[in-house]
């Protein structure tokens, strides 16, 4: 009871609303405080604070708590390390509390992320050291890819030799140093099938830090063109890929003093930026940009310029990420990169002032995709012409602005020679039937998977697809549950680089991911 009525006089001190301002734009509604939800992307504020009752509630995605529930969906921390940070601000000492709250303390998982977080860090030093001793990797970065030496430094790039230290693998090497097995095997850094082999060795580190700046997880590039070219670790304690973006920590500044985001395809045109001067720029860690994503770039930027590969890939890419955006109140833009160009390419060839150049002279997302789309179709004939017609207009749904509606459908029509009137009519059907289909999807999801096992059946012919797949697609997106745990198998795989057969793959579905004997059957 004294344990409780503590922490009830600690958070009756402590102003609810300087706390979640630190982290969000909040302004004053009534006796509240409203403000776009940090926990999901919006474009209306449906995030509410209560400064005199003490709590927070999104009427959005249905979150809501007091400001220690606060602190620890924003920092993603336990219970007691958010009172702790109260503690700390409200003259309170943590000590005296002598807490022993059962689950909410939850020693044992904090105990194994501070030491994957020690293994992380210990890390860093060790392939720091190892890159500098390696020409190969060195001649890569700074001579191949133009990346200055400031920037390699500041994002602790690194590699891993096959012959780690003394004779000794990674593996032993660690363990010698007191990290247990099992810290080892949840650290993401080896092997599942051969938990000695680090699935590194051999690669360009990129180490991947939260917005606070821990090492939450190692991304790796292949120099040698013996396996696949890039590889993140598989998802741990502390490394959940839909929650991070490369290069959010180190450029955390200029994106708030910016309030804008520049998002590439990979870690190297992250880096061509920075060196650049231009330290705003963010991948995402191999897999597609997420409404997650969106959700933390919108705490603090109220901008996206998409600067992705000139290719179709990096077209795809675009279109894929511009729909996740539309709904939401952002900016969209786009950077014009030539065909089979990244920006590291441009970094080298131009100079470190072309990044800027071609960033000044960045053009309105839905325009760009207007331009690309109406010269990669055959608008003389029928087919190409309605193909476009219905692609637009179904980015045109996507929006929940009427007046940024009737702007699209305007340039849509000066683009096509065709009326809006006509447009219209063709826009009114495609909105009745995505709230049909919509409808549909939501009652009958569980029986209508076929496009899902039809990408299933494509993959195990091909594995080799995947790479194309994930940076498309994300496991949330397909609706049936099996198909899912399948493309995480799938995920797994990739990330390890590990061959399989049918007979080992379906075993491993049915054993480890559980998949139904039913989905099974059907390929």
């Amino acid at each position: 009871m004294k344990y409780l009525q503590t922490v009830a006089s600690m958070k009756s001190k402590f102003d609810i609303v300087a706390i979640v301002e630190q982290y969000i734009k909040l302004v004053k509604s009534g006796s509240a405080y409203k403000g776009l939800c940090p926990f999901h992307a919006e474009k209306t504020p449906s995030f509410f604070v209560n400064p005199l009752q003490g709590y927070f509630y999104c009427f959005g995605c249905k979150k809501g708590g007091d400001v220690i529930g606060f602190l620890m969906d924003m920092e993603k921390i336990n219970y007691n390390d958010a009172l702790k940070i109260l503690c700390e601000k409200s003259g309170i000492h943590y000590d005296d509390l002598k807490i022993s709250r059962g689950s909410e303390n939850k020693n044992e998982n904090k105990d194994m992320v501070s030491k994957i977080y020690s293994l992380n860090s210990r890390l860093i030093n060790t392939i720091k050291f190892f890159l500098s001793k390696n020409k190969k990797a060195l001649d890569y970065v700074l001579k191949s890819r133009a990346i200055s030496k400031e920037i390699v430094d500041l994002f602790e790039l690194g590699y891993l030799p096959f012959n780690f230290k003394n004779g000794l693998e990674l593996h032993d090497f660690l363990v010698s140093k007191g990290y247990s097995s099992e810290v080892l095997r949840k650290s993401g850094l080896f092997s599942k099938t051969n938990p000695k082999v680090s699935i590194l060795f051999q690669r360009l580190i990129f180490p991947i830090k939260d917005f606070k700046g821990n090492v939450v997880g190692f991304g790796g590039r292949d120099l040698d063109g013996k396996g696949s070219k890039y590889i993140n670790l598989g998802e741990t304690e502390v490394f959940k890929k839909r929650e991070l973006l490369y290069g959010f920590y180190e450029g955390f500044e200029e994106i708030k003093s910016t309030k804008s985001v520049i998002l590439v395809e990979g870690y190297i045109d992250v880096l061509a930026f920075f060196t650049s001067g231009i330290k705003r720029a963010v991948s995402t860690l191999g897999t597609a940009f997420s409404k997650e994503h969106l959700a933390l770039i919108q705490r603090y930027a109220d901008e996206i310029i998409f600067s992705f590969d000139g290719d179709d890939a990096g077209l795809s890419a675009t279109l894929k990420a511009y729909q996740i955006c539309l709904p939401f109140n952002i900016n969209v833009s786009v950077v014009r990169m030539d065909f089979g160009t990244d920006p590291a390419d441009v970094l080298k060839s131009e100079g470190v002032d072309s990044l800027q150049k071609i960033l000044n002279n960045r053009c309105d997302a839905f325009e760009y995709l207007l331009d690309v789309y109406s010269n990669k179709y055959n608008l003389n004939k029928t087919v190409d012409l309605n193909a476009m017609i219905n692609l637009f207009l179904n980015l045109i749904n996507l929006s929940k602005v009427d007046t940024q509606k009737k702007i699209f459908l305007d340039k849509l029509s000066n683009k096509l020679g065709i009326g809006v009137t006509t447009l219209l009519k063709d826009y009114y059907r495609i909105k009745e039937r995505f709230v049909v289909d919509n409808n549909k999807r939501n009652l009958y999801a569980h029986n209508d998977d076929s496009y899902e096992r039809y990408l299933i059946v494509a993959l195990l012919k091909n594995f080799s697809y995947f790479s194309i797949v994930r940076r498309n697609i994300i496991d949330s997106d397909l609706i049936n549950v099996d198909a899912r745990k399948v493309f995480m198998c799938f995920e797994n795989l990739f990330e390890n680089n590990k061959d399989f057969s049918l007979m080992d793959l379906k075993k491993n579905l049915k054993d480890t991911y559980k998949v139904s004997e039913f989905f099974l059957k059907k390929f």
